[in-house]
């Protein structure tokens, strides 16, 4: 049984922003987005592919989610565009197909060899995130003593001469 693991990491307004990693030899990390007024209930659900009759083609469909169903992981880049499902992007999307297709090979709809773990949101500790401009002051500062050192070393070889 093979487990995609989704973390929900924080909400901004009614975006539930998150990841997925999908279980290759090298795992795949891609981002996640849910609606907040809809989400469903962190846990382990069956996930396979099934005929949505909405979309008119197969796609993701997380099973036995309590009082829901229809619960697909599709594209989408607004939480408007779910209402209960879970957005991704093109990217996600396609290698998480490519994972369900090597997995459930037989029959989609009886054939259940992954599921997929809904984490509940982690409390939003401080991070230390990367700011992209102290990174460039510090590189400033750098190259400005760097610079300086050069200066000074042509300066004491001019002197020799």
């Amino acid at each position: 049984m093979t487990t995609i693991q989704l973390t929900r990491k924080k909400t901004n307004g009614k975006a539930v922003h998150g990841t997925i990693v999908l279980p290759f030899e090298q795992p795949i990390e891609g981002a996640t987005l849910e609606n907040a007024d809809h989400l469903i209930p962190a846990g382990t659900y069956p996930l396979k592919k099934t005929w949505s009759p909405r979309f008119r083609k197969m796609m993701p469909e997380i099973c036995d989610v309590p009082e829901r169903n229809g619960i697909r992981i599709h594209l989408g880049t607004k939480p408007e565009h779910s209402t209960g499902c879970v957005l991704v992007d093109y990217a996600t999307y396609a290698n998480l197909n490519v994972l369900l297709d090597k997995l459930n090979y037989h029959d989609y709809e009886t054939d259940i060899n992954s599921t997929i773990t809904i984490m509940k949101q982690t409390s939003s500790s401080p991070s230390r995130k990367f700011d992209v401009f102290k990174f460039f002051r510090f590189l400033g500062y750098l190259f400005r003593a760097l610079g300086s050192i050069g200066k000074s070393r042509k300066e004491n070889t001019d002197l020799k001469e």
